[in-house]
């Protein structure tokens, strides 16, 4: 009888947290958050865009606090804020 192959541990330990691999339609945008004319909602108005924060609570986006946030805008999605364009965050990163 051929000797079994032998096991081996797998050399990496298995990941705990989520991750999410930037996508093509992905931006990275900085700015400064503040209120909309909607309660809860909040913007992050940019240089070029007012875009709609759509993120889990996070407690880095703030009124008045400047960060830099990655995540896929939805252009054609409707929401009860009315107002910017809505992006799906994914990162916040102070600036």
């Amino acid at each position: 009888m051929p000797p079994s192959a032998p096991t081996t541990a797998p050399t990496s330990a298995p990941t705990t947290a989520p991750t999410r691999t930037p996508g093509a339609g992905d931006v990275t945008v900085t700015g400064v958050v503040r209120t909309g004319v909607e309660a809860g909602c909040l913007l992050l108005d940019t240089d070029t865009e007012d875009y709609l924060l759509l993120a889990d609570d996070d407690a880095q986006l703030r009124p008045g606090v400047t960060v830099q946030v990655r995540g896929t805008p939805k252009p054609g999605m409707a929401t009860t804020c009315q107002q910017g364009v809505p992006l799906e965050v994914h990162e916040v990163r102070p600036s």
